[in-house]
Parts: structure tokens; C-alpha cells; sequence
């Protein structure tokens, strides 16, 4: 831990802002996870993260993203830094008309993260027994846009 609080501690004399910590899973999960809902739902909805989730629908589906990750990390042994979804709502007060990463790169028909993301959730998932079916949707829906775009490979396809 001493070689990480001298580069937290260079970096930070820098101009970063660096919190050393003992193991970071708790944070990269909580972060994946918020995500993982976040992202996908803004990217299929194109609504910016605040106003989708004022929408019910919408709102309980990221909830049930969360839940999916949430039980994956609990399978991991990862205690989660803070609750992702009190962040989705975090987020909706801090950033109501923040467009999604996701929802960038769908706007600009640009591969997007959700391998990373939801995929990684739902392949971990896979790996450890545990079902993830939202996160496997959400992936396979992404996807299916994603070659949407490349519509020169898919248009003079015959059965």
C-alpha cells in the first residue's frame, strides 16, 4: 500500500484528485454496476439519465439492472462502496439532463461499452451460476443496434 499512497500522493501534488484504497473492487463495482443500468437504458430510450428516470417503466428496469449486478458482486465477495441505485437517483439530482456515454455513441452510431458493461455483468454471471437475464438482453439489444448500422453487411443478406 506504501507504493500506492506515494503515486496517489505525486498524482494528487499533480492536479488529480487520487483516493488510495486497500482494494478498489468496492468502487469499480458500484461504478459498473450504476452503469450498467444507467448507460443501457439511456441508450435505448435516448433519454438523458434525470428524464429517464422519471419514467416508471424505465426506472424499474434499471432497478432490476442494479438488483442483477448487485447479487453478482455479493457472489464475488465485493462490499460495494455505496448503494448504485440510491446513485441512479443521485445522479437524476445532480445531472437530470446528462446524456449517457452510451446514449453519445448511439447518437453517433459508434461501437458502444456494452460488452464492458452489461456483457461483463452477464459473462460473470454465466461463469458463477448466477442468471442475469436483463443484463443478457440489454447486451443482445445493444448488439442487434450496433449492427444496425452496418447496414452494407446485412442488406442483400437472403435466408
Amino acid at each position: 500500500m506504501d507504493e500506492v499512497d506515494k503515486l496517489a500522493d505525486a498524482l494528487n501534488r499533480g492536479g488529480a484528485y487520487i483516493v488510495p484504497m486497500e482494494d478498489a473492487r468496492g468502487a469499480l463495482w458500484t461504478k459498473l454496476i450504476f452503469n450498467s443500468a444507467s448507460n443501457a437504458m439511456g441508450a435505448l430510450t435516448r433519454l438523458p439519465h434525470g428524464v429517464a428516470c422519471d419514467q416508471p417503466g424505465v426506472r424499474g428496469v434499471m432497478r432490476e439492472l442494479v438488483n442483477e449486478g448487485k447479487a453478482i458482486a455479493a457472489a464475488l465477495g465485493v462490499t460495494l462502496d455505496s448503494d448504485p441505485d440510491a446513485l441512479l437517483d443521485y445522479g437524476r439530482e445532480k445531472a437530470y439532463q446528462h446524456p449517457p456515454s452510451m446514449l453519445t455513441d448511439v447518437l453517433n452510431k459508434r461501437v458502444t461499452e456494452i460488452d464492458a458493461l452489461n456483457g461483463g455483468i452477464a459473462r460473470i454471471g454465466k461463469e458463477i451460476g448466477i442468471a442475469t437475464p436483463l443484463n443478457e438482453a440489454m447486451t443482445d439489444i445493444i448488439k442487434g443496434l450496433e449492427y444496425s448500422w452496418r447496414e452494407d453487411e446485412w442488406r442483400n443478406l437472403k435466408p
